[in-house]
């Protein structure tokens, strides 16, 4: 995946390194890679980072790329857009294709914007997992894992990260409590006198 980064430190240090005798620290050869380099680096395009507009005076998108666009102009007789916000694609034979538009020619762009990453990309933020007290049949498969344990009553405020112990004949839990002694709930007691989570519920630590 492509990654924006600040280049102007790299071709400092190669220039820096380029006004160096090459009999003090390196040869002719090496002082001829490190132009071609600073040669590509000058001449390759700048990415457009995320989230910003660009004018079509100065960059156009990937041809055939769907991005947001600002447009003016009459796609319809009867219909005039000035600075609206559509969807569309360019390329060098056909010009600007608006999605919603798409028998109309001459649209005039002004912006355009690339489109964030789909959910499925890596460079999405996962969405929450939601924190639902687990079941029996679930607390059953998580022996030796940790689990956020709540007491159904007027200790209901006091809930601990525990690890979870289930007895051989799956009759009860013994959460472990770090540093405390153990708290034994039984499953039969499950969703009665106590619940168990995969993490804190909103505002608990």
């Amino acid at each position: 995946m492509a990654r924006a980064i600040d280049i102007q430190p790299i071709i400092e240090k190669i220039q820096s390194s380029l006004e160096i005798p090459s009999y003090i620290e390196h040869d002719k050869g090496f002082d001829d890679g490190l132009k071609y380099v600073l040669d590509l680096i000058e001449k390759t395009p700048t990415l457009t980072p995320p989230n910003e507009w660009v004018r079509v005076e100065d960059a156009m998108p990937p041809e055939h790329e769907p991005v947001l666009c600002i447009v003016d102009g009459k796609p319809k007789p009867n219909i005039m857009l000035e600075d609206a916000y559509q969807l569309g694609s360019w390329n060098k034979a056909d010009g600007w294709i608006i999605d919603e538009w798409l028998g109309w020619e001459g649209a005039n762009v002004t912006w355009w914007m690339p489109l964030p990453a789909s959910p499925d990309k890596d460079n999405n933020v996962p969405a929450k997992t939601p924190n639902e007290p687990l079941t029996l049949e679930q607390l059953r498969e998580m022996d030796g894992e940790p689990v956020y344990v709540v007491p159904l009553n007027e200790f209901y405020d006091l809930g601990k990260w525990c690890v979870l112990g289930v007895s051989p004949n799956e009759d009860y839990s013994c959460a472990l409590v770090p540093g405390i002694n153990d708290w034994v709930w039984r499953f039969k007691d499950y969703g009665k006198d106590w619940l168990a989570y995969r993490h804190p519920k909103e505002g608990e630590a």
